[in-house]
């Protein structure tokens, strides 16, 4: 991965985030472990408390849509792979059915994959993804 590359930068963003949630709880402990320690007052607390919450409902959100491209781009990727599989199939060289059924194989594939995608991003319960689960 390169420094430019948005999944590189997404993950040196979520690791910094990481880094900087861990120091506040190191010092939090230390707060909460010292003799006679000051509780921090309720007010505090819950607007802490709502703070984490908030961004651990924009980290779902952005995991979602990360998810859901991912889901997409499998799909696309499948949908290519049929279509070489057809065209080995018409080319007369080797097992033309092996290549008919990798094609359908990798069809059905794109399709479980677009329903996945699609699932994560209206909201409705993903379905089994797994080809011909029960």
């Amino acid at each position: 991965m390169s420094h430019n590359d948005p999944l590189d930068l997404r993950v040196r963003r979520r690791l910094a985030e990481i880094s900087d949630r861990l120091s506040e709880l190191r010092i939090r402990n230390h707060e909460m472990s010292s003799p006679g320690a000051v509780l921090v007052p309720e007010r505090e607390r819950l607007a802490r408390a709502a703070a984490w919450a908030s961004q651990a409902r924009a980290h779902a959100v952005e995991a979602t849509r990360l998810a859901s491209a991912a889901y997409l781009h499998s799909a696309e990727v499948h949908d290519r792979l049929a279509d070489l599989y057809d065209e080995l199939a018409l080319t007369g060289v080797g097992n033309a059915a092996r290549y008919e059924e990798q094609a359908e194989r990798h069809r059905q594939l794109a399709e479980v994959d677009r329903s996945a995608g699609a699932h994560l991003t209206d909201g409705a319960a993903a379905p089994d993804v797994r080809l011909g689960a029960d």
